[in-house]
């Protein structure tokens, strides 16, 4: 037991240290100063498109929680939950080590329902988000420019994922003899009598991973990068999934890494990829202050 507790307790250090780790490896790897030149170049009008989008998908995926929770009986207002998901990034962004803005989302949400159906809605929609990333990067590994591209590494990432995914998403019988795992099970089942809810929430959610690629897009054209669109959005897609493995700090350094080793694949340098995926940090740093505000000042906080 102490030694568990140690543990847990040493996992968020462990995550900080793989992050620094790394991000140092790859700034030592690649030049810096032609990294802030490019982000320095970047053209405004895309920033500011871009981070429309990305609110707009912030929203559109308020909009799915709530299609979720309504297969409980559960209503909740567009508004609150769009704060409580705005806030929820403050906490992904700004205070990793503590609280997640998954785990602010479910305490916040058992101050009015019971804690299973705030977890498994919440739990329900980051899966959906996953299916529907893991959707478009396997539609989009079929264009021409990603087939040419896609080598047996990616195959095997695809269809790892394709396997993962819907295995926890179903939650296997092995997981029955645990009582709280049976209890999520229990829940799960509940969300095949409202299919017609269900389908509206993977439709939403659907919709906002594909506003997230366009975000990606307009962050890609306000670099001025030479890259189709079918081609963002196949390696956004799958730089999201991979870096929401918990194994670093808001998937930091991950993501870089996997941006670096998938630019790579089309003939552009490291410093691009690092331009970009360190832009993506800063506007989705900058959209969560608004959370952080909106903790501060309104009915939200714990």
């Amino acid at each position: 037991m102490i030694l568990k507790r140690g543990l847990k307790r040493l996992l968020p250090f462990l995550r900080i240290g793989l992050s620094l780790f790394l991000i140092i490896f790859l700034l030592n790897r690649f030049d810096f100063t032609v990294i802030y030149q490019n982000i320095k170049k970047t053209r405004g009008e895309f920033l500011i498109f871009a981070l429309g989008l990305n609110l707009i998908g912030d929203f559109l995926s308020s909009l799915q929680w709530k299609f979720v929770l309504s297969i409980h009986r559960i209503r909740m207002s567009i508004k609150k939950l769009f704060s409580l998901y705005l806030i929820g990034a403050f906490f992904s962004n700004f205070l990793p080590t503590s609280v997640g803005g998954d785990v602010y989302k479910i305490h916040r949400l058992t101050r009015e329902i019971k804690f299973n159906h705030a977890a498994t809605s919440v739990l329900m929609t980051r899966v959906m988000g996953l299916c529907s990333l893991l959707f478009i990067a396997t539609i989009t590994s079929f264009s021409p420019l990603n087939r040419a591209i896609t080598g047996a590494d990616i195959r095997l990432i695809l269809a790892v994922l394709w396997v993962i995914i819907p295995v926890t998403f179903f939650l296997p019988k092995f997981f029955a003899r645990f009582k709280f795992f049976s209890q999520l099970r229990d829940i799960f089942a509940r969300y095949r009598h409202g299919k017609k809810r269900i389908f509206r929430a993977i439709i939403t959610s659907i919709i906002s991973q594909i506003l997230g690629i366009f975000f990606c897009w307009a962050v890609a054209g306000a670099l001025s990068l030479k890259l189709t669109f079918t081609q963002i959005a196949y390696f956004s897609s799958l730089t999201i999934i991979i870096s929401a493995l918990p194994l670093a700090i808001n998937g930091l350094g991950i993501r870089e890494g996997v941006y670096v080793w998938l630019f790579n694949k089309v003939g552009l340098e490291g410093e691009i990829a690092l331009s970009f995926s360190f832009l993506l940090l800063l506007l989705l740093s900058f959209r969560s202050i608004i959370g952080g505000i909106l903790y501060a000042v309104g009915k939200n906080r714990a």
